[in-house]
């Protein structure tokens, strides 16, 4: 059964919610804007001593402020009291994924890498079309591709395969990374899938957080 815990920072409670921790390193999973930690099961059913991370204002209350600096500011500071030095590998899909990067700016002791899924590193057609509340197409309308220069630990980018041009109807969101985004990106893999890759493509997500693991923790890879 999850047991969640606030952890409080100088601008609020971050949330934390997991099943009791085994010995060995950590995954925490970070939920995308208007998601919940619901759709983050398919991945952490496949890996082990997963934490889930709440997004401020998505079922928990708000921080004080609204933009990403904040944010990954208080997640660092809650997750170095939350971990307490365990290894961890960060893993969040979307605006999770900024949160994510943010945080990989701070020294946060036991932090090994990250595993970004589709973060909107730069404003992009669907975001303008989605029903977003305005407070968060806001937080996501900077070009947050500095991120990835400025995180401390290993970085890999996980982008959807259905392309973000021309924009055009379609049934589900198509992946938010641009060939331009994709270009500035170190280490990039691809996965069949649009945006939403944590519940469309849950495997291919796991096995890269595994392989994650397996580099920098020393985990057999499953």
């Amino acid at each position: 059964m999850l047991k969640s815990t606030a952890v409080e920072t100088a601008v609020g409670h971050v949330w934390f919610s997991s099943e009791p921790l085994a010995d060995g390193p950590a995954v925490l999973l970070i939920h995308g804007a208007m998601r919940t930690t619901d759709e983050m099961q398919p991945v952490a059913r496949r890996l082990r001593n997963c934490v889930f991370g709440h997004l401020p204002a998505h079922g928990v209350p708000a921080l004080e402020g609204a933009n990403l600096d904040l944010w990954s500011r208080a997640f660092a500071t809650a997750a170095s009291a939350y971990f307490r030095g365990r290894p961890v590998v960060l893993a969040g899909e979307s605006l999770g994924a900024l949160v994510c990067l943010g945080m990989a700016r701070f020294p946060v002791p036991g932090l090994l890498s990250v595993v970004a899924v589709e973060p909107p590193l730069s404003f992009s057609w669907p975001l303008e079309a989605a029903a977003l509340p305005a407070w968060l197409k806001d937080m996501l309308r900077d070009d947050h591709r500095p991120l990835l220069a400025s995180s401390r630990i290993p970085v890999t980018v996980v982008a959807g395969d259905a392309p973000l041009h021309p924009p055009r109807p379609l049934a589900s969101t198509p992946s938010l990374l641009s060939d331009e985004d994709r270009q500035g990106v170190a280490s990039l893999e691809v996965l069949a899938g649009g945006h939403q890759l944590m519940t469309e493509n849950p495997e291919g997500c796991a096995a890269i957080v595994r392989r994650h693991l397996a580099q920098y923790a020393g985990v057999q890879a499953g």
